[in-house]
Parts: structure tokens; sequence; C-alpha cells
């Protein structure tokens, strides 16, 4: 008797094991590209193949070597070059019907400018509903465009030009820029301008029905990730406000050591996570848009992923394994080299991080993942606010809107701010009585001095001096040396170790 009531608890259990498993498992597929051969795979969430894809170019153009994909993961869009004169073709193909529009062309009648004539496609692409693709048209080298093209008729119906009155009102708008589009969200689309540094950006958004344009704060960092289904904007910045380590990376002469969220319901900016010893790269929502993953160096050779819900708690972090980190409803997937010849499908399932992935599928070849999963609706957890929201201007952005403030942080560098000189091994900051290096050295100052900003800023000679004062002494210094940033927010610099006498 007492054995028949041991075992129908176990046979219960065993039955149930399964189903629990089975509703902890969830199903979605992605897309792996081939650049070799134009091969696309559908994969399913157990390593199945349940679809495959060509792309096609025109004879003597090259294959791409991505493709980006809607929302919904039936259509992309690629870029085909030709081969000996730099002729671009931009290509837009329906994966379910195997249709596509005629290529688009930049018609240029010097073939001389053909190199300086291109597409630019950001992973932001494809409307929302994938009714419109949105792409920016370099002409030249130096005019740009962002194009709305109609999916169905394969015709523009909107265009932005940077010789636009609507633009000259932003002097950051000229004509050697390069908008990079960021998100699309009804007729909504945020891009940010590509100067060459991936933070301290600025970003506009263009109502393009209305032909309107307006200078936003959603979008300041060129690494930015962007959900399609809420809009939000996760971007990796530098904040003063928040504790830094800088000298654990020395090619670094800011940290980025937060991440911030625009939240398109309330068109603010904040802070919901931060770390002193992280130095954050790129991020990516993963998990249906539940959480995000960051890549953050530790210090000059140490690099992890860190899992990061809504409420900015960290969650885990992971060696970094692999590339093209894609978000799933349950998690993220990436892939990685299997040997040689190979390439393996990996899936971390962040709803449990009880390992540090699962490899679902391997295939010889060099693979990219591209796309993954499609998100259902749900409850997004409110997003944690680490310092007080950072706003558009009230009202509808318009082209007569005052620009968008800059954030209410304390100025890096001004007069009558404290500063701390930081160098590097040892080395020395001079002190001059001029804004110029043939001017004569009054001092050798070390890394941990502190110094008050008393006149500037003078630039001359490549660099940007300020005139700062030591003690009872004052001179000129530079801000900016190749490899260091000179002149830091006051903190702790660890000093360093003397070497042992023999």
């Amino acid at each position: 008797m007492l054995r028949r009531y041991y075992i129908i608890p176990v046979v219960i259990l065993l039955t149930l094991l399964p189903l629990w498993h089975s509703a902890a498992q969830e199903s979605w597929t992605a897309w792996v590209y081939q650049a070799v051969n134009g091969q696309l795979l559908r994969i399913d969430h157990s390593g199945a193949v349940v679809s495959t894809q060509r792309i096609v170019v025109a004879d003597g153009y090259n294959l791409p070597e991505t493709v980006v994909f809607s929302q919904d993961g039936e259509q992309v869009a690629y870029i085909s070059e030709e081969q000996n004169h730099f002729i671009q073709r931009l290509h837009l193909l329906n994966l379910q019907t195997g249709t596509q529009i005629t290529p688009i062309n930049i018609p240029v009648t010097d073939t001389a400018l053909y190199r300086d004539d291109y597409f630019v496609l950001s992973q932001a692409a494809f409307s929302v509903d994938g009714d419109t693709l949105i792409y920016v048209k370099i002409v030249g080298g130096v005019g740009w465009s962002i194009d709305v093209l109609d999916v169905a008729s394969g015709n523009v119906l909107f265009s932005l030009h940077s010789s636009d009155d609507s633009v000259r009102q932003f002097t950051p708008l000229h004509s050697g820029i390069v908008p990079i589009i960021q998100s699309i969200r009804g007729d909504a689309i945020i891009f940010t301008i590509a100067t060459g540094l991936p933070t301290n950006q600025r970003s506009y958004t263009w109502f393009y029905r209305g032909a309107v344009l307006s200078e936003t704060i959603a979008a300041p960092s060129l690494n930015a990730a962007v959900y399609p289904a809420t809009g939000d904007i996760v971007n990796p910045l530098a904040d003063w406000r928040f504790p830094s380590a800088i000298e654990s990376f020395d090619n670094a002469y800011q940290q980025v050591n937060t991440l911030h969220v625009y939240d398109a319901a309330q068109e603010a900016r904040f802070p919901f996570f931060a770390a002193s010893d992280l130095h954050f790269e790129r991020v990516w929502f993963v998990q249906g848009g539940e959480a995000i993953v960051g890549e953050a160096a530790l210090n000059e050779i140490g690099r992890v992923w860190v899992v990061i819900g809504r409420d900015g708690d960290e969650r885990r972090r992971l060696p970094i394994a692999g590339q093209d980190v894609t978000g799933t409803p349950d998690g993220f997937v990436y892939v990685t080299a299997a040997g040689e010849e190979s390439t393996a499908l990996v899936h971390v399932n962040t709803r449990t991080l009880d390992n540090n992935g699962d490899t679902i599928w391997v295939e010889q070849g060099t693979w990219r993942v591209l796309w993954a999963g499609i998100a259902s609706a749900t409850d997004y957890r409110a997003w944690a606010q680490l310092a007080e929201p950072i706003q558009n201007p009230s009202g509808v952005p318009s082209i007569q809107s005052t620009p968008t403030e800059m954030p209410p942080f304390r100025p890096f560098r001004s007069v009558g701010m404290t500063v701390q000189i930081y160098t590097k091994d040892n080395e020395y900051l001079n002190l001059r009585d001029a804004p110029t290096t043939n001017s004569n050295v009054l001092a050798l100052l070390e890394s941990g001095t502190e110094a008050i900003i008393v006149a500037g800023p003078v630039d001359a000679e490549d660099y940007r001096w300020w005139q700062i004062r030591v003690g009872t002494r004052t001179g000129w210094v530079v801000e900016l040396l190749p490899d260091v940033l000179t002149l830091i927010p006051p903190q702790d610099i660890p000093e360093p170790t003397a070497t042992p006498e023999n």
C-alpha cells in the first residue's frame, strides 16, 4: 500500500513534466544568410530548416554582404554593386511571392562620380506594416536624401533633401553628413547624423506626411537599438552624473557607463541602467522587448554580454561567444564558428538563463543570422528611471519649434569648473604660459592634480586649450592628446604601483 502512494505522485510528475517543458519553449523562426552564394535559410527554434530562398542580382553585380528584413520576416531589401564601375542598385524582394520591384539606380551621367553615389540601408528600413521602405541616397559624396518608397508600386512617395529649406535651418544637417535611419513609426522617421563618433550625436524626426522636421533627443547614439512594437530606443551614453572608472579603458576618451531609453509614450529619454565598471559599445532588444543585452568592455581586453531588465536589474553577464545578436520572443540567438568551415546557431533563453546557450543548428560555410521571431503584444514593465527625464519640446514638433535643449548635465568643461588632470604611464601634462606649443612650460602636472578652469577654450595648432589655475599658478593646457583625454571630472585615480628597489 505504501508503495502505491509513493508511485502515483512520481507518475503524475513524469506525466506533467513534458507539458511544462513544452509550455516554457516558445516557437519562433530565424533567417540566416550566406553571402558567398546568396542563400537564405529559415530555421525554427528546434533547428529544422523550414524554408529556403536565394538572393538574385544581375550579371556582373556582386551579391550583398547583408540583407535587411521587414518586421514580419517576409520581405528583404539589399544593395548590389557592379563589379567594375561601383554602380549600385537597391533591391526589394518579397520572400512569400518571390516578386521584386524594378531595382532602383542612382542616375548619374558622369561615370567618374559613381564611387561617390551610393545607398544606405539601416536595420530600420521597413515600416512596421511593411508597406514602405525608407533608405538614404548619397549623390556626389555630399548631397543626400531620405526617400520613402511605396512597396506595392515601387514609387518614391516622399523625399527629404539636404538642400530643402526645412533642412537648412539646422546647421548640423549640412550636405556632407550621412543620415542613419533609426526608427520608423507611422509617418515619423527618426534619424541620426553620422559624424565619426558613436555617441553624443544629434538626432531628428521627420514627419514626412506633414513635411515637418524637428530636432529630438531620441537617438544621440549610432549604436542605438530600437523596438518597433513600442517605439522605445535604447542608447549607450556617457553620463557624468554616475560613477565611472575611465582609467580602466586606455583607448576610450570617455566611458560609456549608462544605458538611456527614449520612452516613446512619454517622449522623453532617461537613464535606466548604470555601471561604473562597464564601457558599453552596442545594445539589442531581446526576449520580445522585455529585456536588453548590452555588449560592454570590462577593461582593455575583457568584454561581456550583460542581460538587463526594463526595471534596471542586471540579470547575468555572459561571455561573448559570437556575433549577430538577434532577439527572439524568449531570448536571443547568435552565430559562432563551429570548427574551421562551419557556423553554429546558438539560442540563449533569457527567461531562465540556466546556461550560456544551446546550439540548435550547425551548417558548413560562413553564415549570419539577420532576423528572428515575431514578438506578440504584451504588457511591458515600466522602465527604471535613475534620473530626471529629458523631454522633447512640448507640443507637436515642427520646423518652427525651439531646438531641443541639451540634457541638464553639468557641462563637461566650462569656465569655473573643477577638473582633474589625467595622464598615462606616469607622464606629465605641460602647464604653459600661452596657448601654443612654443610657449614656456611653467609646470609639469601629475595625473590626479585638481585645477579650476578660468578661461577658454582657444583652438590653436590642432589643439583645444583651456586656461586653468593650480594652487596659485595659472597657465594653459590642452584638453586632448592623441591617445588620452587630459581634463576629466574629479574622480579617484589609482596610484601607480611603486617599483620595488633592488
